[in-house]
């Protein structure tokens, strides 16, 4: 339904009958066609190894049902159309890592990259991605992540 659509926005329960929110947002961020659709999870499943997961597979904001106001709920709706529209205009930005550079050998320490800067499955060369924050204020700010270019797994 997501590709026939394409919403601006997803509303996720990971509760679903046939296909649990987690299969739904991997496949959906497997998906060239709708990977880039913002999604925020909408569950009962407070669990913080379900919030963790859930957030590491490419959900954008994860909501506890019954821990919100509707007025905050649809806040984040707000903020993340508005982030998606934002987004249009300014690109990310994709640069590789050089290990013979001084601050990447801090880095790889710092965040536990025992094999340098490759993905742990693929043993591809992973990607710095740099993306606009819009939650921050006052000029351009970037959040950033280690991706692998081939498996999209974020390191």
């Amino acid at each position: 339904m997501v590709k026939q659509k394409k919403p601006n926005l997803v509303l996720l329960d990971l509760g679903l009958p046939k296909v649990d929110g987690f299969e739904v947002l991997r496949r959906m961020r497997e998906d060239a066609e709708t990977k880039n659709i913002p999604v925020i999870i909408f569950s009962v499943m407070g669990e913080p190894k379900d919030i963790k997961k859930a957030l590491e597979m490419g959900a954008n904001d994860y909501t506890v049902k019954g821990f919100y106001t509707p007025r905050q709920i649809l806040s984040k709706v707000k903020s993340l159309l508005t982030q998606a529209d934002m987004k249009k205009s300014v690109k990310a930005y994709k640069l590789l890592v050089k290990p013979g550079r001084e601050d990447a050998a801090k880095l790889q320490d710092e965040i536990g990259l025992t094999n340098g800067y490759e993905c742990p499955e693929c043993k591809v060369e992973l990607t710095l991605e740099m993306f606009p924050d819009y939650v921050r204020e006052g000029g351009h700010w970037f959040s950033s992540r280690l991706i692998c270019p081939k498996c999209g797994k974020v390191v």
